[in-house]
């Protein structure tokens, strides 16, 4: 709104798709908006995705059946996790605090506030994608989680039972419906869980991009700075330190991903981020054909996803820091697996990718206000689901900060959930 009387300069620490939907909704509310840019554009863990907007996955990382199988995938030379052993001492206390979340009561509670949070998810994919003319990029895919076997379809009865607790609709396939809704999938598997309403982006570094340069056409300043720390005065936040220099701001916000932790650290809140390296390999087809909607083979932990005119293989999560290097091989041994399922795949990589999710160990993002200084807002977090929510977590920053919603409904995702 151009005449709104409490038009404000909000800063927002990041470009990603949490930062620019933060940047999207304040603008629309009248604000003068800034967005510094600390990686550099096509740089953020936004565009390396699998393209999913996952509105079924109310299912924390953390649960009972993870725990089990935990210590037999560390010792597995073919798992799809991998904690480097130089990592270990500092990530023992995220893990320590994930086993303590996926206690059953814990997995409930956090279930029914993931499925509360997902609801507005696809609305508001929907809104910013027709503002900025990339509707056509919101696919209405679905999603796919096929089983090999019938012991492991079985394994996934827990995830099935929560799912129709919070009422996420879905559908079971057989074999042959499975071959039947993409003849492209080798039939080796044997069950498979649909989710129809789920849809995904056709191309997620394009749709990053059209929404930056849509906001930079309506008057948001998306600059480079990379913020080291923040000038403080009597209590609230006054400016980003960046190396270009200070920005002075009104409100700020923390929206940069992986990089966030010690950035709220200064702003006073004590959260325990850390990062799930991700990978993902780019491949073609010897017909040039693509998935119909994106498959993820639950056994194995590998997800096949139709983007840009290819198929994007995400798997393997790492734990090792945001400074180590990468390791392509945990994305490339699953090539051959790739090519049982999909047997039309060329065998050579177009290119390799790694991200860094910024994950918390309750599986739920911090959106919220500062602690420490009442002007400055979180927003990061959000593990696998950061493409997913965020749209609805600009939505709901843009709300907290004009003051029409109110963040102790959103307690489940507050920063000040880490106090005790």
């Amino acid at each position: 709104m151009p005449g709104n009387s409490n038009r404000k300069h909000v800063v927002v620490v990041g470009a990603g798709i949490v930062g620019l939907s933060c940047a999207f909704h304040l603008h629309k509310a009248g604000h003068r908006v800034t967005v510094l840019d600390g990686l550099g554009q096509n740089r953020c863990a936004s565009i390396g995705n699998a393209g999913v907007i996952a509105t079924a996955d109310n299912i924390p990382i953390g649960t009972p059946e993870t725990l089990l199988a935990v210590p037999g995938m560390l010792l597995d030379a073919d798992s799809p996790l991998k904690i480097r052993p130089a990592y270990l001492g500092q990530i023992f206390p995220w893990l320590l605090r994930m086993a303590l979340a996926s206690r059953p009561s814990r997995v409930e509670e956090i279930s029914a506030s993931l499925a509360a949070l997902l609801k507005g998810a696809l609305s508001a994919h929907k809104e910013i994608s027709e503002a900025i003319n990339a509707h056509t990029l919101v696919r209405p895919s679905g999603y796919l989680r096929v089983f090999e076997t019938e012991e492991g379809f079985a394994r996934s009865a827990g995830d099935r039972e929560i799912m129709a607790r919070r009422e996420v609709p879905f559908e079971v396939m057989d074999k042959e419906a499975i071959r039947s809704f993409d003849p492209m999938l080798a039939p080796i598997f044997s069950k498979a869980i649909f989710h129809q309403q789920c849809h995904s982006i056709a191309d997620p570094t394009k749709y990053i991009t059209m929404l930056r340069d849509f906001l930079t056409k309506q008057g948001v300043a998306v600059i480079p700075g990379l913020v080291s720390n923040f000038e403080i005065l009597e209590g609230r936040a006054t400016a980003a330190l960046t190396q270009m220099g200070p920005v002075a701001g009104d409100e700020f916000v923390i929206a940069a991903g992986a990089w966030s932790k010690n950035l709220a650290k200064q702003l006073g809140n004590n959260v325990p981020l850390d990062t799930e390296r991700g990978y993902h390999m780019m491949l073609r087809t010897e017909t040039g054909r693509s998935l119909r909607a994106p498959v993820l083979w639950t056994d194995r932990s590998i997800v096949m996803s139709p983007i840009a005119g290819s198929i994007r293989v995400t798997s393997s999560v790492e734990f090792a820091g945001l400074t180590a290097a990468p390791n392509f091989d945990l994305v490339k041994k699953s090539l051959p697996f790739v090519k049982q399922a999909v047997p039309e795949i060329n065998s050579k990589p177009e290119s390799l990718w790694l991200g860094f999710r910024p994950s918390m160990p309750d599986s739920s993002a911090v959106i919220g206000q500062s602690t420490g200084a009442p002007n400055a807002w979180l927003a990061f977090g959000h593990g696998h689901l950061g493409l997913t929510l965020g749209p609805e977590t600009g939505r709901l920053i843009a709300g907290m900060i004009d003051g029409s919603i109110i963040p102790a409904h959103y307690r489940a995702f507050a920063p000040q959930r880490f106090a005790h």
